[in-house]
């Protein structure tokens, strides 16, 4: 059975390549579109809706408040995945008081529409209730959320000017992403995250320190020091002029987590 989809964004083209990209989801099809809340209401209202992709920064529209206005509709509510690009874990929070099942956070100009088509597709058969659908989510979408989150690791290094093609950018992605996963924000660099990436690489975790160290060293002696601040705005050292291997990778896993809760 189809998951019938409506799609609340106020961008004309955003919703255009959501509903190009659908075509490409075959579990999917499309219930309805609408650039406010009224008319999202009003196709709840009149058509069967299973799932809704909801941005949040709705033009004149506050979608917390459709949320909220939603949850008064009789019958049985649809699978909801909420899209934003506010990081704010009160945010979230809210989002998901409200009635979200899953909460997106858009990663700037690496937004593509693919990624909560497929938590949609992936989680909305599933929402017999609020608390099953996301626990369901949370369990069946583990690896799409790794691959949604190596992504973006792999586009934010590429950005800054890590060289895709270098073993130490590599093992850079699978330890940030491995800190990101483990919803923690004082993991052991050495202890922990290291032989992590040794064993999926197959080498000594020395290495891995070794390589990770020279990458960083190698962007931060060629790249533009004006970029590189704009993409890491934490500062480092002056005398070594490039942050450590365990301040890069505290600082970016941090505010990776931050951004996709």
């Amino acid at each position: 059975m189809l998951t019938k989809v409506l799609i609340v964004e106020d961008e004309e083209d955003v919703r255009e390549e959501y509903k190009r990209q659908m075509e490409n989801h075959a579990g999917l099809c499309l219930a309805g579109e609408a650039d406010c809340a009224r008319d999202a209401t009003a196709i709840l209202k009149s058509t069967q809706v299973d799932a809704v992709i909801l941005d949040l920064e709705l033009n004149g529209d506050d979608g917390i408040s459709f949320l909220r206005n939603m949850q008064e509709l009789r019958g049985e509510k649809p699978f909801v995945l909420v899209v934003t690009k506010v990081v704010s874990r009160a945010i979230s929070e809210l989002a998901h008081k409200c009635g979200a099942d899953y909460v997106y956070i858009k990663a700037g100009k690496d937004f593509t529409p693919d990624d909560p088509l497929t938590l949609v597709e992936m989680g909305a058969p599933y929402r017999e209730s609020k608390e099953s659908a996301r626990a369901h989510a949370d369990e069946v979408n583990l690896q799409t959320k790794k691959e949604i989150y190596r992504k973006r690791i792999q586009a934010t290094l590429e950005e800054m000017g890590f060289p895709s093609r270098r073993c130490g950018t590599s093992q850079c992605v699978e330890a940030i992403l491995y800190m990101v996963l483990s919803d923690q924000t004082d993991i052991s660099i050495t202890k922990r995250v290291y032989p992590h990436v040794a064993v999926i690489f197959k080498t000594g975790k020395k290495n891995v320190e070794k390589n990770i160290r020279v990458v960083i060293e190698k962007v931060w002696a060629q790249e533009d020091e004006e970029k590189l601040r704009r993409l890491y705005p934490y500062g480092w050292s002056a005398e070594t002029g490039k942050p450590t291997n365990a301040e890069f990778l505290e600082h970016m896993a941090r505010e990776l987590f931050i951004n996709n809760l």
